[in-house]
């Protein structure tokens, strides 16, 4: 029973990173006002890479909080 929580604190850890990630990407149009069309482009681009990561690091979190089973 001690291994189950030991693995699932290691998963849990990563859980406030994925949500950091994601509150950033709220936030970049608030701090950087491109001027042109092409660096606007660019900071959408950003702004979707920085969502894909968090919400990446949030769905492995939760399919390997999912995969644990009891040891016997």
């Amino acid at each position: 029973m001690c291994e189950i929580k030991l693995r699932g604190s290691e998963a849990i850890r990563f859980l406030p990173l994925g949500l950091a990630f994601v509150t950033l990407s709220m936030f970049v149009p608030h701090f950087f006002h491109p001027s042109g069309q092409s660096a606007q482009n660019l900071s959408d681009g950003v702004r979707g890479l920085i969502v894909g990561i968090g919400i990446g690091i949030e769905l492995v979190v939760v399919i390997r909080l999912k995969r644990q089973r009891r040891s016997s």
